[in-house]
């Protein structure tokens, strides 16, 4: 009927650096924008360190576990549509807890869950989670199916705190 449903865009990079076979640093960046929760910019960068305590543990030929922790701290720029609290700038505390299941070469199933809090607010936090089920269709070229759920403690004016999301699509890795 012409309206408008969804208007989201988010793009994210990251390098990752082994430190040891148990630990890895990581600098990232991202940016998004959501219309649904008037995020109209997030622009971010940040560092922090992975740990993968049973790193090797379970590997098996072709099936293979993985479970990684991952904390660090990331300098926030967001632009909302809300006359109450337009743009921010923050720095935050970005922690994640991390399990993959490859059951065969092609397929991996994989869970995230974040918890990121503003360091000098601890009411403003979020919490995501991400489920994907991944596909591989070449060496290089996957598809995914991912369930998303968000929580945010302190949304924008008169938007819900949590939102769930179903999405899918294509990723390249290299």
């Amino acid at each position: 009927n012409g309206s408008l449903v969804s208007n989201s865009g988010y793009a994210h990079i990251r390098l990752m650096i082994n430190l040891n076979q148990y630990l890895t640093s990581e600098i990232f960046t991202q940016r998004e924008f959501n219309d649904f929760t008037k995020l109209q910019s997030r622009s971010l960068i940040g560092t922090g360190l992975r740990l993968e305590p049973l790193h090797n543990l379970f590997k098996h030929d072709s099936i293979n576990y993985n479970f990684s922790i991952g904390s660090g701290f990331m300098y926030e720029n967001e632009i909302l549509n809300d006359s109450i609290k337009p743009e921010t700038n923050l720095l935050r505390s970005t922690n994640y807890l991390n399990f993959q299941w490859k059951p065969s070469y092609h397929t991996k199933l994989m869970t995230i869950t974040y918890f990121q809090f503003d360091l000098n607010d601890f009411q403003d936090f979020r919490i995501l989670n991400n489920t994907s089920l991944i596909m591989s269709i070449t060496k290089y070229v996957k598809v995914f199916i991912s369930i998303v759920y968000r929580y945010d403690n302190l949304p924008p004016t008169s938007v819900i705190n949590y939102d769930f999301e179903m999405k899918n699509g294509l990723s390249i890795e290299f």
